[in-house]
């Protein structure tokens, strides 16, 4: 029994220090654990860092493209646009003007022989006649196009 409690003892004491060992082994483990996982966290962080620089230089590329592409499709309509206003062909301007014409006639009239000279004197008082206006709606329109 003695040598029963002394085995037990030993066994005891074996155990505890086996205890110790896989203690120490499981802390240096975590340890290297944490390492690892910082390691994968600053990498991962440089690594997510990178792409967003890449991202962010693709994007301002890409907007910079979409710029030039908006500029030169203004550019177009504007030149478009000047060379139509250049062009005689399709203006469409024009201007009209109204021209009114009255006209006063006055007439002497009576009747001669062959080979009398007629002359109206001022003992002799011309007759006149008038002829009765009529106003017609006529109206003349003019329009000048350039070519």
């Amino acid at each position: 029994m003695k040598q029963d409690d002394h085995y037990r003892k030993l066994l005891q004491e074996y155990i505890t220090q086996l205890d110790q060992i896989k203690g120490k082994d499981l802390s240096d483990l975590q340890n290297q654990l944490q390492i690892y996982r910082d390691q994968i966290l600053e990498e991962s962080q440089e690594k997510i860092r990178i792409v967003n620089q890449q991202a962010n230089s693709i994007k301002a590329k890409i907007l910079y493209d979409e710029q030039r592409q908006a500029e030169d499709k203004i550019d177009l309509i504007i030149g478009q646009l000047q060379q139509i206003s250049h062009d005689d062909k399709l203006q469409h301007l024009g201007s009209e003007s109204i021209t009114k014409t009255h006209i006063t006639t006055n007439a002497n009239f009576g009747s001669k022989a062959p080979g009398q000279n007629c002359s109206f004197g001022s003992e002799q008082r011309p007759q006149s006649t008038h002829i009765q206006e009529e106003k017609r709606a006529s109206v003349i329109h003019r329009t000048k196009i350039k070519q």
